[in-house]
């Protein structure tokens, strides 16, 4: 696939160790995305267990958009630290993003009767609070987004390692597909400039901006708003097609609230021009723009060869957990059981009975 990225870091046996890999095409669409990555992991459920790494990112209708994967031995310090080293190393696309903001929940359980808002207190303000943050995150709170992927692999997660991977190509295949979809039916159906979900969001903003006063201009760029709760706001007009608000809307979600909707009108300015570039329809269709294409048999691979650096590899090491192994099971049709037959009574052939408490029984007895 051109343009994929992959690295595999093996024992001194050959055996695999760990796997980091992205697709080309999502590289090349992920230039269109908002400069946020979610990470998280899923445990894997087939022979040789391990842990499956992702890096999810948002795309402009902020839908997933599936970027890095990784297969290591576990959610540990050094497998996440190999796993960014090598976004860092293998992805330029992330290297150079400017203002990157990467959303981890490696601290997913806190210590049992830690006092949770001291905690909080003591760290960073600006790492856990929207209301802090610069506006680096563009609203995104938690990993829900990769967490979600996870969820779409479910059933995958016991797949051999090969096996996997096809699995998550196929999917994001699928998606790209369904996505490229759903873009020539809106460009067909709206003019919309930005993507759906933004284009709802910015219409109820417009909505609230109709129930406003008209502002006080108190300098060339300086605004007062009142809101219909009798609420005061600054508001920035600035140069470059930026504008602040005392609501910090602007800032956190980088497109105009109420207040600023409301002081563009009487400046006659156009409200879509401060919306930031990654919600535009155009970097929404960019981001799936790349093509996959047919992976050839594997009699066409090549043979294996030390000086190209093609050996052999060994799976990874067979680890058994302790206890009895489990299993989640997907039933199929296999698995029902067959329509029993109606039981009917072997002295009146009636159903809903049988000999001992046939009622022709007992009358006979009588």
């Amino acid at each position: 696939m051109p343009g994929t990225v992959y690295r595999i870091q093996s024992t001194q046996t050959n055996r695999v160790q760990r796997l980091f890999w992205a697709f080309g095409p999502s590289i090349t669409g992920w230039n269109y995305c908002r400069p946020v990555l979610c990470l998280d992991g899923t445990f894997l459920l087939g022979k040789y267990r391990g842990t499956l790494l992702t890096a999810i990112g948002i795309d402009a209708n902020n839908g997933l958009y599936p970027l890095a994967f990784a297969i290591v031995e576990s959610e540990c310090n050094e497998s996440l630290i190999w796993f960014l080293r090598q976004v860092n190393e293998l992805l330029p696309v992330v290297t150079n993003m400017h203002n990157l903001c990467i959303i981890s929940d490696r601290h997913a359980g806190l210590v049992r009767g830690l006092d949770i808002h001291q905690w909080l207190v003591d760290r960073d303000v600006s790492r856990w609070s929207l209301t802090n943050d610069g506006g680096f995150r563009y609203g995104v709170m938690t990993t829900n987004a990769a967490e979600s992927f996870n969820g779409v692999l479910k059933r995958a997660r016991g797949l051999p390692i090969q096996a996997l991977i096809m699995a998550i190509y196929y999917n994001i295949i699928s998606m790209f597909v369904r996505r490229l979809e759903f873009i020539t039916t809106e460009e067909e159906q709206n003019n919309d400039f930005l993507a759906p979900h933004i284009q709802n969001s910015v219409k109820r903003v417009e909505e609230e901006a109709r129930w406003m006063p008209e502002p006080i201009c108190l300098n060339l760029h300086e605004f007062q708003v009142v809101d219909m709760s009798s609420r005061s706001y600054r508001v920035d007009i600035l140069d470059g097609r930026r504008c602040k608000c005392s609501c910090g809307r602007p800032l956190l979600y980088h497109y105009p609230c109420s207040h600023v909707v409301c002081c563009l009108a009487m400046l006659r300015r156009s409200h879509f021009d401060y919306v930031s570039p990654y919600y535009t329809r155009p970097n929404y269709k960019l981001s799936y723009s790349g093509q996959f294409h047919h992976i050839p048999n594997k009699e066409e691979w090549g043979e294996h060869n030390p000086n190209t650096g093609k050996i052999p590899l060994l799976p990874p090491n067979y680890r058994r957990r302790s206890g009895r192994p489990r299993t989640n099971r997907f039933r199929n049709k296999m698995d029902e059981a067959p329509a029993r037959s109606i039981r009917v009574c072997g002295a009146c052939h009636l159903a809903g009975h049988n000999r001992a408490t046939c009622p022709t029984r007992f009358g006979r007895m009588n």
